[in-house]
């Protein structure tokens, strides 16, 4: 009976353990005259600067890892508000796409780069900050 107990319990705890939020994330803005992509799969920071460009790889450290998730456990995806995108519109900004993968779940923004809804301006400056020290 001891045995089952310990098996079953073993069980749940392997499962609390394999809950954990798996996330990716694709930004990129982009004008006439600049562009910058960024791909992040919580693990790697990819950057680049040119459309056809190679992308620059940087391991997160440990400590980059936990902020950008803790972050995102801040961010409820569903409930973004609209963001202003005039600038844009007269290529006073690029144009800015972010696209969200959470749990197999994937979301997608459009806004001015630099101007992201308030719910992802700390996100977005994270990453952009991880960013400058890729290159």
């Amino acid at each position: 009976m001891k045995t089952i107990i310990a098996i079953l319990t073993l069980l749940m705890l392997q499962q609390n353990c394999n809950q954990e939020t798996t996330w990716a994330l694709n930004y990129r803005a982009e004008s006439r005259g600049f562009y910058k992509e960024l791909v992040c799969d919580g693990i790697t920071l990819k950057h680049r600067s040119a459309r056809q460009g190679t992308f620059k790889t940087r391991n997160l450290r440990a400590k980059e890892q936990e902020s950008l998730e803790t972050v995102l456990k801040t961010i409820d995806p569903n409930n973004i508000s609209e963001p202003d995108q005039s600038k844009s519109m007269i290529d006073a900004a690029a144009l800015a796409s972010l696209e969200l993968l959470i749990d197999g779940v994937a979301y997608s923004y459009e806004f001015d780069h630099g101007h992201p809804p308030k719910e992802l301006e700390e996100l977005m400056t994270k990453l952009l900050t991880l960013s400058e020290k890729v290159e």
